[in-house]
């Protein structure tokens, strides 16, 4: 059976504004985008590309905000066949310079907001790659050795608003070249293919259940494929994108009524940290139906459902594996569901064998489709060897359990596992357990170096409005809700998480000292 057909990015744009230009595609800050306006926007930048002297295969780095030209870049990128490299907003300093280094891009569209980030890593890494770098939301030009540089506005000039006369990219070419989230170690850069991107938005609008007349509210950054895939669930799907530049907890409902939307997408603690705002008498006035995304515990859900009146579905994959492998709209609290129909899953132990039900093991996935999967991480064969094995199961490094039903539930990384008094330690657990606390916003859990094997030290960002929890009281509060090897021994407060476009936590970054923080053995 075939689940993605050749219709490629290029072709579903063209058929969109020959078919129904007038039709919205999406609105951002009230102003409507339509097929037509967008097919014609996308080809003066395609020519505009073509013009400046790029060409197929060619790689671009994008770090702009959420924006339609994000949208307009990737739609033209896919129409000459060039490759996209999204960098996070947020990067800075050396996180920024090894993604720009393992990538070696041909040029970077840079927004003015992050001119001083890119022209301190472009001064250190001095990449000779580089031979353009296009200025977008303003014309200051960046203080760096790249000479030729010219304003965003000015690759639509003097060219064409007709499709450019060149080839797209093909089914199975790359379009993007995204980098893992690196929280753990060097990110890795994945190869995205036209079909790949469109086999996201299938899952997606299965999951969301995206169709005519659905507003589909994005917050998220198109820096992650979370974001990227909805471009396609609205242009394949026909939904239309209401497109926020950035989430805000307190603006967030009062933005999903303001749009009409229907349907929302959550990662990471994002029901939570809407769970912790102070109710109010609307919290249930608006058309939301369906939440849907990766990360929500079952207190979580039970408790989102019942205050906001929305359904929550679960799912959960990786960018390698086209975004999404399973999906949850039975309604089975705390699963993330069953396998899509275009992907095998089994859950397997530390030898490759599959498990019996309920028995905690790594995911793998298989697709039953050419050309779904990662192929090979770009210039990593050591990487690629360990996650891909040679009858085609991709190892995700990922704990779950399947139960006799054939649900499965997450149970987190394998790489965000401890060792602590002789016993295995998953921060994951910890970490959905203390979410759980009124005064906490969000936290994480990472081990320092002890006496034998590792103590746990928690970070806490206090809820907006909490002083507390004070660090006593809390590992009090702990005691009755988990073993007492799991109980943090050091406590330090933040004010924010670095976080990667998938909104996990770069635990790399926290500290790991223990002179910066509260320690339960020296405060009794």
């Amino acid at each position: 059976m075939i689940y993605t057909d050749d219709t490629t990015t290029r072709k579903w744009l063209e058929k969109r504004a020959s078919e129904t230009p007038d039709a919205v595609f999406g609105v951002y800050e009230d102003v409507d985008i339509t097929y037509g306006g967008m097919e014609k926007k996308v080809n003066l930048l395609a020519n505009g590309l073509l013009k400046n002297g790029f060409k197929r295969g060619d790689r671009i780095a994008i770090m702009i905000p959420n924006h339609p030209d994000f949208v307009y870049l990737v739609l033209a990128f896919a129409k000459i066949g060039v490759v996209y490299i999204p960098l996070n907003n947020g990067l800075k300093g050396a996180n920024l310079d090894i993604l720009l280094q393992l990538s070696t891009p041909k040029a970077i569209i840079g927004d003015a907001a992050y001119k001083e980030v890119l022209e301190e890593s472009l001064e250190r890494i001095k990449l000779d790659c580089i031979e353009m770098i296009i200025l977008h939301g303003g014309s200051d030009r960046f203080d760096t050795n790249v000479d030729k540089q010219i304003a965003f506005e000015d690759l639509e000039l003097g060219v064409s608003d007709t499709p450019p006369d060149t080839e797209g990219t093909a089914p199975d070419d790359l379009l993007a070249l995204a980098f893992t989230s690196g929280t753990t170690g060097v990110p890795k850069g994945i190869p995205l293919t036209d079909r790949m991107l469109r086999t996201c938005a299938l899952s997606a609008s299965r999951i969301s259940d995206a169709k005519p007349g659905e507003i589909m509210l994005m917050w998220e950054s198109f820096c992650h494929i979370g974001g990227v895939q909805m471009i396609y669930v609205c242009m394949i799907y026909g939904a239309k994108l209401a497109l926020l530049p950035k989430f805000s907890a307190s603006k967030f409902w009062d933005q999903a009524r303001h749009y009409k939307a229907t349907r929302i997408h959550y990662l990471g603690n994002v029901l939570q940290i809407l769970l912790k705002q102070p109710p109010r008498e609307n919290d249930r006035d608006h058309l939301v139906k369906y939440a849907w995304g990766a990360g929500s515990t079952p207190e979580i859900w039970e408790a989102f459902e019942d205050r906001f009146g929305v359904k929550i579905r679960e799912t959960y994959g990786m960018t390698e594996c086209s975004s999404i492998t399973t999906i949850n709209t039975y309604g089975k609290v705390g699963s993330i569901g069953k396998a899509v129909d275009h992907f095998e899953v089994r859950v397997v132990d530390e030898n490759g064998a599959p498990v019996p039900p309920n028995v905690i093991g790594e995911i793998q996935v298989r697709a039953k489709q050419p050309g779904l999967t990662l192929k090979e991480y770009y210039n990593n064969p050591e990487a690629t060897q360990k996650a891909l094995l040679p009858d085609g199961w991709f190892c995700t490094g990922d704990m779950a359990y399947c139960d006799e039903e054939g649900f499965y539930y997450f149970k987190g990384r394998s790489k965000d596992s401890l060792r602590h008094n002789g016993e295995n330690i998953s921060a994951w657990e910890i970490e959905h357990i203390i979410d759980e606390h009124p005064d906490v916003e969000e936290c994480a859990v990472i081990g320092v170096q002890g006496d034998v094997d590792d103590d746990l030290k928690l970070f806490i960002k206090r809820a907006a409005g909490h002083e507390g929890p004070d660090p006593q009281e809390l590992i009090e509060w702990c005691q009755s809700r988990m073993a007492k090897y799991q109980i943090p021994r050091y406590i330090a407060f933040v004010n924010k998480f670095e976080k990667t476009p998938s909104q996990r936590t770069k635990k790399a970054n926290l500290s790991k000292s223990i002179d910066d923080c509260w320690d339960s053995m020296t405060s009794r």
